[in-house]
């Protein structure tokens, strides 16, 4: 699954046995989580952070904060989250379980604009093309 949502509030986030998680702060001054008893800090944008969504979670914000979530079943799938930063032509690596999203900045995929958190499945997709300053995150969820 991939995702986005808002982080308004200190929560538990829910307990899901058997589930690698990648979260990414997109907006926000960002937040802490406590998983199983660790603090593991999420302040910089566009850095993928990756826990066990079987383990007790907590979150303690910062301040509201928006996140890119990608959750898959470990054993079944296994996922990655590329974070691409710079202008011109990119050439993703496609696939059927490819989706870009942009997180910053311009991108143009087969002559279409993309807008900011705006995603594309990138199968059979040959470029994505960044403006100066663009930044797009690349999830790839494979089948093991």
């Amino acid at each position: 699954m991939v995702s986005l949502a808002w982080l308004d509030a200190d929560a538990p986030f829910s307990v899901m046995p058997d589930i690698d998680r990648t979260i990414t702060l997109v907006d926000g001054p960002g937040f802490t989580l406590d998983v199983a008893g660790q603090a593991l800090p999420v302040g910089t944008l566009f850095v993928p952070t990756r826990f066990d969504g079987g383990v007790t979670t907590r979150c303690a914000i910062n301040g509201p904060s928006r996140v890119l979530n990608v959750m898959t079943q470990r054993g079944t799938f296994r996922h990655s989250v590329a974070i691409l930063d710079r202008s011109g032509p990119i050439v993703p690596g496609g696939g059927p379980a490819c989706v870009a999203v942009l997180l910053d900045g311009q991108g143009v995929i087969g002559g279409v604009d993309l807008g900011r958190l705006d995603a594309v499945h990138l199968d059979g997709i040959a470029e994505l093309t960044l403006s100066a300053g663009g930044t797009v995150a690349v999830v790839t969820v494979e089948l093991i």
